[in-house]
């Protein structure tokens, strides 16, 4: 902040996290909105699918045990809670995964196309003309066009 010392609230946030809890939070009602919206990619709904069984796997054997000791409440309140797990579960199942585009994509196939003519005019064991010469001189260009448009069109977590 330009050289200004921070308030003591301002300074007792940055020591204490105190927010930290409120935006895990925020952010895990986000992601189960997110599911619950079954706005999820293949790869995201895979994980999830995976561990939603994992967790009724766990809840099926804690039902078991319950049942077996006689605790009914505790068995009929797991029930609940399994049914739950497994109406999400189905529902998350039949949703089709979300498929997010990718950024510059014309480019980048045309690009490629371009790289992939380069390099089999590269490999190529015939005489070659000054144009396709000055073509073969332009593949490191090529590439780094492509290497930059794919570290634009990155995301968050790619």
């Amino acid at each position: 902040v330009a050289g200004e010392a921070v308030s003591e609230a301002e300074q007792e946030r940055y020591a204490t996290g105190a927010a930290l809890a409120d935006k895990a939070a925020w952010l895990a009602g986000e992601m189960q909105a997110m599911m619950d919206r079954g706005e999820l990619s293949a790869l995201e709904q895979r994980e999830t699918l995976q561990q939603l069984g994992a967790k009724a796997e766990a809840l099926e054997a804690q039902l078991a045990r319950a049942r077996e000791e006689g605790k009914e409440k505790k068995a009929h309140k797991l029930a609940g809670v399994l049914e739950e797990l497994r109406g999400r579960r189905d529902a998350l199942a039949r949703a089709a995964p979300v498929k997010y585009p990718v950024k510059h994509d014309k480019a980048l196939r045309q690009l490629r196309k371009e790289l992939r003519e380069v390099e089999r005019l590269e490999a190529s064991k015939q005489l070659t003309d000054v144009a396709t010469l000055r073509r073969i001189g332009a593949k490191g260009d090529l590439e780094a066009e492509i290497a930059a448009l794919e570290a634009d069109g990155l995301g968050w977590f790619d």
